[in-house]
């Protein structure tokens, strides 16, 4: 029997797995437009729907603070672009769902074909991952958001801790920043600083030749529109309080 040359094999491994690796997707896909087809809200979901016909200051003075502004505004614009079925309220979040499936695909080619058993292992569990497809059917988007943003910010850290970003390229970032923010809540604090923490960590260990305070310096400063998501978090909690008395 005649062998293939190596590299026809190698050829015929590739294209089997981008075969396994486009299944989990489009399985990962078909998943989640079934989940937000489901026919029952939460309690949570079903009190955001009160006065959500109204004009939105209307809308937002009803509520005592049992729900994050920013979810209020979610409601809002969706009933107002996509109307009040329970599909449109789940958009957003089987969009998110989506975007981190598609996230983590793009990152991850990097490893590709190199460790392909890790690209195939992290998309299955995300796929099937009890939490991520729950969240696909949860009308509030911040929890979906949370988690795609959370994968971005992640990978957004390794990149750092390899070495500088464009300038460029964080003007995409920045602009990025702003909706993520935005719809996001103040847990997310908690990997930005940790993140920030071992990006200047692992550049002090990485570039030996480096370690002063100016670069120290320097490194921080290439970080400074991570600021946008406190400074969102607060001029929400300022504006909410005083405008609408929303505590």
């Amino acid at each position: 029997m005649k062998m293939l040359p190596r590299s026809a094999r190698s050829d015929d491994i590739r294209l089997l797995l981008l075969i396994v690796l486009l299944s989990l997707l489009v399985s990962g896909f078909a998943i989640r437009l079934v989940e937000i087809t489901g026919d029952s809200f939460d309690f949570d979901e079903y009190d955001c729907m009160r006065e959500v016909d109204q004009n939105f200051s209307t809308y937002v003075e009803g509520y005592s603070g049992n729900v994050n502004f920013p979810e209020l505004v979610h409601y809002w614009l969706s009933y107002r672009v996509l109307g009040g079925s329970l599909i449109a309220y789940r958009t957003m979040s089987l969009l998110a769902s989506i975007a981190l499936l598609l996230l983590t695909t793009l990152y991850l080619r990097r490893l590709w074909p190199t460790k392909k058993e890790i690209c195939l292992i992290v998309l299955s569990v995300l796929v099937i991952n009890h939490n991520a497809l729950y969240l696909t059917r949860y009308s509030f988007f911040q929890y979906g958001n949370d988690l795609l943003v959370s994968a971005g910010l992640f990978f957004l850290f390794v990149r750092l801790a390899e070495g500088p970003i464009e300038k460029k390229k964080w003007l995409l970032i920045g602009a990025v920043f702003l909706p993520a923010a935005f719809f996001s809540r103040i847990t997310m604090m908690v990997p930005l600083a940790t993140g920030t923490l071992l990006v200047v960590v692992f550049r002090w260990l990485r570039f030996t030749e480096s370690r002063n305070l100016t670069s120290l310096w320097r490194w921080l400063w290439e970080l400074k529109l991570l600021l946008i998501f406190p400074l969102t978090y607060l001029i929400i909690y300022i504006s909410t309080v005083y405008e609408f008395g929303y505590r």
